[in-house]
C-alpha cells in the first residue's frame, strides 16, 4: 500500500497542477555553488511548461542569482527570441516575505509575481567586504552617497562663505577677493575628509554597481514599470529599506493576489523557510516529481490503398 501523502508533497502537487509548472523552493542565502547544483538538478529533468519560484532570502550573490533567471527564462523559453521562436512558457516568482537585494534581483527575471501581504523585498545594492573588519559588509552605495554629499555641501559652503564675506556690513571685500577667501575655507574643511577617500576602492565600487545594473538590465524583461529598475539600483538610503507591498505595486507593473494554492504552499513550508532563510546552508530543490515521459504513438498502419511494390512497366 502506498504511503500517504504529506500536506507539503498534496500542497506541492496542487500548485504544479494548477500552474502546469515545475516549483522550485529557494530558502536562504543565494550563492555559489547551489546556483549550479539548482541548474543541474533542472538539466537533467524532464520539465513542465513553465516553472514557479517559491522564494525567501536575504539576498546573496547577485552572480549567482543571475545565472538562475537566466537559465530559468532560456529553459523555459519564457521572452521571444525574434521571428518564429515566440515565447512558449513562463517564469513566475511567488514571494511571501523577505526578498532582498539578490532576491529582488532574482525575481526581475520573472514574467509574473505573486505576493502575499507580509512580502518585503530590498534595494539590489552590491554589499563589499569591510577591508578592516571581519565577516562584515557595508552597502555598495555608501561611498557614492559620500561623494554626492561632499560635492553639494562644497557648494554650500563655499556659498555661505562668499556671502558672508562680500555682503557683509563690517568687511569690504571685493568680489574677486571674497570668492579667494570662500574658495580656501573651503578646501581647508573638506579637504581632509575627501583625502579619506581611496580612489582605488571607489572605482572597484562603480564597477560592481555597474555589474549588478547589467544584469538587472538583461533579465528584467517584461514586468517592471519605467523608472523602476533606476530607483532600485539607486534611490534608496539604505541597504536594510523596507520596500513593503504597497511599494511594491509602485515597481511592477502587475502583481497578482496569491492563490489558495500558493498560500497553501507557503504555510506548509512556512516554519522550513523561516529557518533555512537564517542559516548558513541554504534549503533549494525541485519540489515536485518529473512529469511523466510522453507516452509513444503506434506505428501507423500502411494504406491499404497503396501498392506494396511499384507497378510493372510492361
Amino acid at each position: 500500500m502506498a504511503a500517504a501523502k504529506s500536506r507539503q508533497d498534496l500542497a506541492v502537487e496542487a500548485v504544479s497542477d494548477a500552474f502546469d509548472a515545475d516549483v522550485v523552493s529557494y530558502f536562504g542565502n543565494i550563492r555559489y555553488p547551489l546556483d549550479e547544483r539548482l541548474i543541474f538538478w533542472g538539466r537533467n529533468r524532464r520539465k513542465r511548461k513553465n516553472v514557479l519560484l517559491f522564494l525567501q532570502t536575504l539576498g546573496g550573490d547577485p552572480h549567482a542569482a543571475y545565472r538562475i533567471a537566466r537559465y530559468f527564462q532560456r529553459r523555459y523559453k519564457t521572452t521571444s527570441a525574434g521571428a518564429g521562436n515566440p515565447k512558449e512558457g513562463s517564469f513566475i516568482a511567488f514571494v511571501p516575505a523577505d526578498c532582498k537585494s539578490a532576491g529582488t534581483l532574482l525575481i526581475l527575471g520573472a514574467d509574473r509575481h505573486f505576493f502575499m501581504p507580509t512580502v518585503e523585498l530590498g534595494p539590489i545594492d552590491v554589499q563589499l567586504r569591510k577591508p578592516e573588519e571581519v565577516g562584515e559588509r557595508t552597502s555598495g552605495l555608501t561611498p557614492i552617497q559620500a561623494m554626492n554629499f561632499l560635492a553639494a555641501e562644497s557648494g554650500s559652503l563655499f556659498e555661505k562663505h562668499f556671502k558672508d564675506l562680500r555682503f557683509s556690513e563690517d568687511l569690504t571685500f571685493s568680489t574677486k577677493m571674497a570668492a579667494e577667501i570662500a574658495t580656501t575655507m573651503t578646501i581647508g574643511l573638506l579637504a581632509p575628509l575627501y583625502q579619506q577617500i581611496d580612489p582605488i576602492r571607489l572605482a572597484e565600487v562603480q564597477r560592481q554597481v555597474r555589474i549588478i545594473s547589467e544584469y538587472a538590465d538583461r533579465i528584467a524583461k517584461s514586468n517592471l514599470k519605467t523608472n523602476a529598475l533606476e530607483r532600485l539600483l539607486s534611490r534608496y538610503p539604505s541597504h536594510d529599506f523596507v520596500i513593503d507591498r504597497v511599494e511594491v505595486e509602485e515597481l511592477f507593473e502587475k502583481i497578482e493576489e496569491p492563490t489558495p494554492e500558493l498560500i497553501e504552499l507557503y504555510y506548509s513550508y512556512e516554519t522550513w523557510a523561516d529557518y533555512y532563510e537564517k542559516q548558513g546552508q541554504p534549503y533549494c530543490f525541485w519540489l515536485n516529481e518529473q512529469p511523466p515521459e510522453p507516452s509513444t504513438p503506434p506505428p501507423s498502419k500502411p494504406s491499404e490503398e497503396a501498392p506494396s511494390t511499384a507497378p510493372s512497366s510492361s
